[in-house]
């Protein structure tokens, strides 16, 4: 079966003290650009750095595109991309001497120039190595759109 991710705990409450932005009394997640923000994403089995790539996509606006930065991609996996965006996961507080677990904590940089306003986030798992029994017509990834939107605000 596929990795499907099935919720994404945005700790915004600490997210939001974090970015002085807890007054704001929308329902979202309220940050401001160039500082990190971390989320949880629970998946329906367990998820494996060796056996899937994890991606996290950022759009604003309605058509939004990757040659306009109004379209972030980004690998989970530390590297900064083009327009100085970056995601990496981070231990969890469990069990470290567990290599697989159905939750990763993630954190995503947001780069100090990044256009301010309402982000979609949406999520992308991909198998590394492909599964010989894989019919061609069968995607082998998934795509998790989270139903919490991001707000992106100027520096104080």
């Amino acid at each position: 079966t596929r990795l499907i991710p099935t919720d994404v705990d945005f700790h915004a409450k600490k997210n939001m003290e974090e970015h002085s932005t807890k007054h704001y009394d929308i329902p979202g997640l309220v940050l401001r650009r160039g500082q990190t923000f971390s989320f949880t994403v629970t998946f329906n089995r367990d998820y494996d750095v060796e056996q899937h790539q994890l991606y996290v996509r950022l759009t604003i606006g309605s058509r939004s595109m990757i040659s306009k930065h109004t379209q972030i991609r980004l690998l989970v996996d530390g590297t900064e991309n083009i327009n100085g965006w970056s995601a990496k996961s981070l231990p969890l507080e469990t069990n470290e001497n567990q290599k697989k677990n159905n939750r990763i904590s993630l954190e995503i940089n947001s780069p100090s120039d990044a256009i301010i306003g309402k982000y979609s986030l949406l999520l992308e798992v991909r198998p590394i190595k492909k599964d010989e029994k894989n019919v061609l017509n069968k995607p082998d990834f998934a795509l998790f759109l989270v139903e919490f939107d991001i707000y992106l605000l100027f520096n104080p």
